[in-house]
């Protein structure tokens, strides 16, 4: 029984893989545009708004831009897929290193957010000492550094080889290049593994946590009021015994309410202190969501990474020319009889999905953070907007 052209070689089917490649540049035309936009507008946003300036939304902002850079030099960005479906002149190998460079801030990018989470769940009170935005700050630009480095340690060990460019599908090809491989695709494995422990471990914390606040929540206010108002009554003597008979005599429990101590509270003192602990509280517990989510998020959106990374590992050493003395044409399309199968539908499939998370990682964004979501609305609808909402509460209070 003969196999279906989506599981046979797809160096015999270049027709169908450009089909598809067809498709899913079409079905990316969306998602450039939103992406672009709304990234723009985040990073705006936290920017802007002096009450963004911390640390998780200083990485998130640095997190975007990568995903920015990606909506043009990754995979599956403009640039790389035009080029490939013909829309654009085959471009230079120099341009390839703006993917190396895209690789290597996406690695810090989504790894910085969930390292920071992490820290702030396990180890809160020095988290809250030393994680400043000035801190945060250097740290983005150091990141950015790095990326920058490895780039130009990339460009002098000349990870991108001659005959690259005269591939048909070259980018997919860079996933199995055994130099890309060692500078990138192991790294990340190494790297993944921290995360994962990491942010597991967190997160059993941070789900533990936020189940005792919310035991808490549900005591608090009852046990207020309950010792509040019992305070408000003249003292009488206390019930003996368990079931609140009587019992001592009349002058000892004179004597012994003689010497406690006073704690008068009025309505007023009774109710702020109430209200200030449920405050509190409530503070806390929508802390303790947001750092949830964050770190669901940002682990997620690091670990996807091995969708483009794995490939390249599985098919790691195909492009071995084995001291071939060939001349260069016949040198690539020997790497590209050998290591066809990174054009594989599925594999290209899972590559073209996580660029799409890429592309759309300010909506996770937004959905797991009601402050973003309020800084995007008033940039929006203008400051009018948000003294209107909050005229409109104190008439409903």
């Amino acid at each position: 029984m003969a196999l279906s052209p989506w599981f046979q070689s797809p160096l015999a089917h270049l027709s169908l893989v450009e089909m598809q490649e067809r498709v899913f540049f079409y079905a990316s035309v969306p998602s450039y545009i939103f992406g672009t936009i709304s990234v723009l507008a985040l990073i705006f946003v936290i920017g802007q708004r002096p009450s963004l300036w911390k640390p998780r939304h200083i990485f998130q902002a640095l997190s975007l831009f990568n995903s920015l850079i990606g909506i043009f030099f990754g995979i599956y960005g403009f640039v790389f897929l035009m080029e490939r479906l013909g829309y654009l002149e085959p471009m230079h190998t120099g341009f390839f290193y703006f993917f190396i460079f895209h690789r290597y801030l996406l690695l810090s990018g989504d790894m910085i957010p969930s390292v920071d989470r992490c820290l702030a769940v396990v180890w809160p009170l020095k988290y809250y000492t030393h994680a400043t935005t000035s801190l945060a700050l250097v740290i983005c630009i150091l990141s950015i550094l790095a990326a920058c480095g490895l780039t130009i340690l990339a460009w002098s060990l000349g990870v991108i080889p001659s005959y690259l460019g005269q591939m048909t599908y070259p980018q997919f090809y860079l996933l199995v290049n055994s130099q890309f491989v060692l500078m990138l695709s192991l790294p990340y494995l190494s790297l993944a593994l921290v995360v994962l422990i990491c942010d597991t471990r967190a997160l059993v914390i941070a789900i533990g946590r936020r189940r005792r606040m919310s035991k808490e929540i549900g005591t608090t206010s009852s046990f207020l009021t309950t010792t509040t108002s019992s305070h408000h009554h003249k003292r009488e003597g206390p019930a003996s015994g368990c079931g609140g008979g009587g019992g001592g005599r009349p002058e000892e429990q004179k004597i012994f309410l003689d010497r406690q101590p006073t704690f008068e509270f009025s309505n007023d003192q009774s109710s702020e202190l109430e209200h200030d602990h449920a405050k509190r509280l409530d503070r806390n517990m929508i802390e303790i969501k947001i750092t949830i989510r964050c770190l669901a998020t940002t682990m997620w959106f690091f670990i996807s990474q091995m969708c483009t990374f794995l490939p390249g590992i599985i098919l790691f050493g195909c492009d071995d020319k084995k001291d071939t003395t060939d001349e260069e044409l016949e040198e690539f399309e020997m790497v590209e009889e050998q290591c066809q199968w990174i054009l594989t539908f599925w594999i290209r499939i899972f590559i073209f999905c996580f660029y799409q998370f890429q592309f759309m990682k300010p909506v996770f964004f937004l959905a797991m953070d009601k402050d973003l979501r309020k800084g995007l609305k008033t940039l929006i609808l203008g400051d009018k907007h948000q003294k209107f909402a909050k005229s409109k509460k104190m008439i409903i209070i």
